[in-house]
Order: C-alpha cells, then sequence, then structure tokens
C-alpha cells in the first residue's frame, strides 16, 4: 500500500468513527506505521489497534515519537514483531502516558519487556495488559510478580 492509498484508507477509516481506528493484517510493516504516526488524522484516535501488521520495534518507536497521539487510551499492536526493545519504548514514551489499555500479544515481548512496563513511571494508568503469548516468567521459572494485569 503506497503512502496516498494508506492515507485516504485511514481517512475513510475514521469517517465511520473517528475515535477507534483498527487496521487488520495491511502489511504496513516498519515505513507504514512511519507514514501513519506522522499523520494528523490521528490527533482525534483514542484507540488505535493494529493487527498484524507486520511491524517492530522501529514501528513501535515512531508511534512513540508521534505528536498526534495525545488523545489516545488504548493500544493493540497484537500479532506483530515487537521484542523486549519496543516494550520499554512503550514504557518511557509520554506519548503513552494515558494509557488505560496495552495488548501486545502475540509479539515477542520477554520477561525483560514485561518488567519495563510493570515498572514503568509513564503508564501510570494503566488497568489492562496483555502480553499472552509467550507466558511470562522471572529468573526461578516461577510467574513474575507485581505485572499489572
Amino acid at each position: 500500500m503506497s503512502e496516498e492509498e494508506l492515507l485516504k484508507y485511514i481517512a475513510k477509516k475514521l469517517q465511520r468513527n473517528s475515535a477507534t481506528l483498527r487496521i487488520d493484517e495491511k502489511n504496513l510493516g516498519e515505513e507504514g506505521v512511519q507514514v501513519l504516526a506522522k499523520s494528523p488524522l490521528l490527533k482525534t484516535v483514542k484507540t488505535l489497534i493494529l493487527y498484524k501488521s507486520n511491524f517492530g520495534d522501529a514501528g513501535v518507536r515512531a508511534l512513540a515519537n508521534s505528536t498526534h497521539l495525545e488523545n489516545l487510551t488504548s493500544l493493540s499492536l497484537e500479532n506483530n514483531l515487537i521484542t523486549d526493545q519496543g516494550a520499554k519504548i512503550i514504557a518511557t514514551s509520554e506519548t503513552f502516558s494515558n494509557l488505560t489499555t496495552l495488548n501486545l500479544y502475540r509479539n515477542q515481548v520477554q520477561d525483560a519487556g514485561a518488567v519495563a512496563i510493570s515498572e514503568s513511571n509513564v503508564l501510570v494508568n494503566l488497568i489492562e495488559l496483555n502480553l499472552n503469548y509467550p507466558q511470562i516468567r522471572d529468573a526461578s521459572g516461577g510467574y513474575a510478580d507485581g505485572l499489572k494485569t
């Protein structure tokens, strides 16, 4: 999908519901997420869902650096290529300070990423967190304590 096609697609989706943007299986990749993050169309978005969009930590960094996501309260990046580094980016980005829901289901986030989120001084409003698959365990092999669920 070209930059122009992506922006038209986003505008059309937001005409139906300006508070929620859901993009499913569009293979955005890192470049597509960067285009998305730079778009002023995101200013009204409270819920952003990027499902199976084929991006990783560079895409997360683009979202974290966006100046257009100040109203975001729910972020779902399910089934992508996000690692501990991406989780750490989310955990430290003021862009995500209003998040109440974070869904990183079926990514590559392991213990270090989960700990970064649970110890974040930015994600203080987080109520719901989904890190299922892989299962998060601490160094002793038991379940990690202190995770916000």
